[in-house]
């Protein structure tokens, strides 16, 4: 039987932002496994400073340390080590807080840290088992400032479970001194992105957009590339750039410029997750169009696994040794002018759908979560190994909980 854990999730995004890999991985943890979602405040979504309750998933946001603001006053003042270690005092009370008043007594505690930054906070509280999951290099992003290295360099160090996404990204945390890293892979949603699909679900209007329609579906912000967007929009002229998803206040200029130049480029905003599958089924040939750098080279991205499991034909940049695996099923280009002609190749010659899904397959989130939920109980197990002739139910109650 799994032992029964509260979860708290230290997140960079908010949980209700996009859906996320905590998010998939989270859905299929047990369904008594209380969960504590902790996301940082921003401007732009709504924030929950009184806790909310979604099903089993407690959601409070907290003024946890950013890497970098729009306030050029802020960042400077976060560059400075007082700064820090007052506000993650304040934190770290609020946190206290919470778990006095929202987690369920007597439990050993899983931190699932996703944010390096919320490091000080986790490592201040007792907990049973401190979980790093990475799916990107926090160190990758333009901007970064050079003190989150010693935050990534500390998370790693005290973790006693650390998660990679990617074995690209996997190599390179081990340069940073990680000391066992386990990779485990993102994935789709195999049923959701193969349901029947319902054209009534997507806008006549966006329905009504001449075909081809190459198409993006997820978040626009800083690593989306929208100079080659742009190229695409020229080169395919009759075609429609059918871009999906939210877009970051830092480049809606950028996006607007990029709509007024080209009128073939369609931004549809923000799509609820049930009607993603519907909106996809309208594109001919789906893309991964991100900036190449550090932000992107350790990539390996949900929404590879769902436009297979769509049965769309995929062009991407050849990131990470990762997404080259996938070279035989999807086509991929070291270049702005190589990316332009594959996506005329693909429009030309789509991939057979019935093979790209039968590849997704072996990509589902619930092997996923089923390889993460192992990597827990064994560090449990190893932390607390059973005395003979017990079943290690006499280590209750000794994993700092009180």
């Amino acid at each position: 039987m799994t032992e029964r854990m509260q979860v708290v999730v230290f997140s960079e995004v908010k949980w209700r932002y996009m859906r996320t890999r905590k998010r998939f991985l989270l859905a299929r943890f047990p369904a008594d496994w209380p969960i504590l979602f902790l996301e940082p405040l921003n401007r732009t979504d709504p924030s929950h400073l009184r806790p909310l309750r979604d099903g089993r998933v407690t959601v409070a946001s907290l003024p946890v340390l950013k890497p970098k603001t729009t306030f050029p006053l802020v960042n400077a003042l976060l560059g400075r080590q007082a700064v820090r270690s007052v506000l993650t005092a304040v934190v770290s009370r609020w946190v206290e807080h919470l778990l006095r008043a929202q987690a369920e007594p007597g439990l050993p505690r899983l931190f699932y840290l996703s944010n390096v930054l919320f490091l000080p906070v986790a490592e201040r509280l007792p907990h049973a088992v401190l979980l790093y999951d990475a799916n990107d290099d926090p160190l990758g992003f333009p901007g970064t400032p050079a003190w989150v290295a010693s935050y990534l360099e500390r998370t790693l160090e005290r973790a006693d479970v650390v998660v990679s996404c990617s074995a690209a990204l996997a190599a390179r945390l081990g340069a940073h001194g990680a000391r066992q890293i386990t990779v485990i892979g993102n994935g789709a949603e195999l049923e959701h992105f193969m349901t029947p699909i319902d054209p009534a679900r997507v806008p006549a209007a966006i329905r009504a957009t001449p075909r081809p329609r190459i198409g993006y579906a997820g978040a626009i912000a800083e690593w989306f590339d929208f100079d080659l967007i742009a190229e695409l929009a020229a080169a395919y002229p009759a075609a429609t750039l059918l871009l999906v998803g939210p877009v970051a206040a830092p480049v809606q200029a950028a996006a607007a410029a990029l709509a007024r130049a080209h009128p073939n480029v369609v931004f549809a905003g923000r799509v609820a997750y049930e009607d993603l599958p519907h909106w996809v089924a309208h594109f001919d040939v789906a893309l991964i169009p991100f900036k190449i750098g550090p932000a992107t080279d350790v990539l390996n991205p949900n929404k590879l696994y769902e436009y297979l499991a769509a049965g769309l034909t995929v062009v991407s940049f050849a990131y990470s040794p990762d997404i080259e695996a996938f070279g035989t099923w999807v086509h991929l280009a070291r270049s702005r002018a190589q990316f332009v002609r594959a996506v005329g190749e693909a429009l030309a010659a789509p991939r057979d759908p019935a093979a790209l899904r039968a590849i997704a397959m072996q990509h589902s989130w619930d092997a996923r979560a089923a390889a993460l939920l192992a990597l827990i109980a064994a560090e449990r197990r190893s932390a607390h190994p059973a005395a003979p002739g017990t079943n290690g139910a006499a280590e209750e109650g000794h994993d700092g909980e009180g």
